[in-house]
């Protein structure tokens, strides 16, 4: 059982891998694959190994004598013996089953960012019962995935945000605040260290929203998976400086003392 396990797992592997490696797809899908292919061995090899084992256990039990001549009654009680069993481990199951249907839909992967339930973090463990994110603050969280109900992947084919500015009403033109956030736009769009993560050019929706507190201007970015954040930071750094050198005031609450800031970004990816 042991070499046959070697065997199976041998034989995943290569299949796993040149599903992987299939040129016959999308780019951006083969990237996916190339990035599940680790999340796939993880899974299989563990259910390969869970088989292997149960497989030895039901031989080693065949051949204790006088188990293969026992009376239908006792079998019988054997199987309500499992029946019970199984009830008092439903929720196992249950994880288990979860694991399975997010593999097979490809929920998440190893490596993607994504919110679990209101939780964000890094899937670094993606496993048949649980799945373990790090977060931002590096601690690990691990999630019965019977227990997950909503998921957010944000890096998943490909990432997105949407940056939105908040201008003071009275501090510009607004004619001109939007001329110099679609200049920033091009320019960022132009930049060879940034034009290969982005995959279409900013696109500024406009006025979004008018209130006695500020004007909010919209941003969108469509970005490569995991890269909507790096984009998103040097988008409102290059506004930043513009907006100095133009004289622009970002709109401010009154209490607490802070600005509404351009760092209100939602993730669409």
């Amino acid at each position: 059982f042991g070499a046959l396990a070697l065997v199976l797992r041998a034989l995943d592997s290569f299949l796993l891998f040149q599903w992987s490696g299939n040129l016959d797809v999308h780019p951006d899908e083969q990237c996916r694959r190339e990035q599940r292919f680790q999340s796939l061995i993880h899974i299989t090899h563990r259910l390969i190994n869970l088989a292997c084992l149960a497989g030895l256990v039901i031989w080693i039990l065949a051949d204790v004598p006088g188990l293969s001549s026992l009376s239908v009654q006792l079998l019988l009680a054997g199987g309500a013996v499992i029946g019970a069993l199984a009830i008092a481990f439903q929720g196992l199951l249950r994880d288990f089953m979860a694991g399975l249907v997010a593999a097979m839909e490809d929920r998440f992967a190893l490596g993607d960012w994504v919110d679990l339930d209101g939780v964000e973090g890094e899937v670094v463990d993606a496993g048949v019962l649980s799945t373990s994110l790090r977060c931002l603050d590096q601690r690990v969280l691990v999630v019965p995935n019977g227990s997950i109900h909503r998921v957010l992947n944000h890096t998943k084919l490909r990432s997105g945000c949407e940056v939105t500015v908040i201008i003071e009403p009275s501090a510009a033109s607004i004619d001109a605040v939007l001329v110099a956030v679609r200049e920033t736009m091009e320019g960022f769009r132009a930049d060879p260290d940034w034009s290969p993560h982005l995959l279409q050019p900013p696109l500024l929706r406009g006025v979004n929203d008018v209130t006695p507190l500020g004007i909010t201007l919209s941003v969108l970015l469509i970005t490569r998976a995991g890269r909507q954040w790096a984009a998103q930071r040097e988008l409102l750094r290059r506004l930043v400086r513009r907006f100095q050198e133009e004289g622009i005031q970002l709109a401010f609450l009154p209490y607490p003392r802070r600005p509404l800031g351009l760092l209100q970004a939602g993730s669409v990816g």
